[in-house]
């Protein structure tokens, strides 16, 4: 790769890209010819998000999720999965319940459950977002 990252320097083995961008060592490529809209540069590595997943049994699973993006406030999600007993195929088990909630108290729940064979009717349910 070129160390200088100027636009017009191709590194080797990239015949036909451009390499553009401001830093070196975060370079964009882009097809020879093609323009870049001006303001609209993103950079790997923007921002962090860590997801911390616990089993707690064959059933049960919680997840807690933080997010911090450059421009926006840090959000905190909190979920839970239930996977029931019942299962009608080697891929399929019911009912499934999955809730989660965010930093603003915003909560969003599923309910998928079908209660007889396979080739029955599912019933999804999903409550309208409710703040708590």
């Amino acid at each position: 790769m070129d160390p200088r990252g100027c636009r017009g320097h191709a590194a080797a083995g990239t015949q036909g890209l451009t390499m553009m961008g401001p830093v070196a060592a975060f370079p964009t490529w882009m097809p020879a010819g093609a323009t870049q809209v001006p303001g609209a540069v993103s950079y790997p590595g923007e921002g962090v998000k860590l997801t911390v997943n616990k089993g707690l049994s064959n059933h049960f699973q919680v997840n807690h999720t933080v997010a911090e993006l450059p421009r926006t406030d840090c959000t905190y999600h909190s979920g839970v999965m239930y996977v029931g007993t019942k299962q009608l195929s080697p891929t399929e088990t019911f009912p499934v319940l999955v809730g989660d909630m965010d930093s603003s108290g915003s909560l969003n729940a599923q309910v998928i459950h079908q209660p007889g064979p396979a080739s029955g009717p599912r019933w999804p349910s999903r409550p309208s977002s409710q703040r708590l």
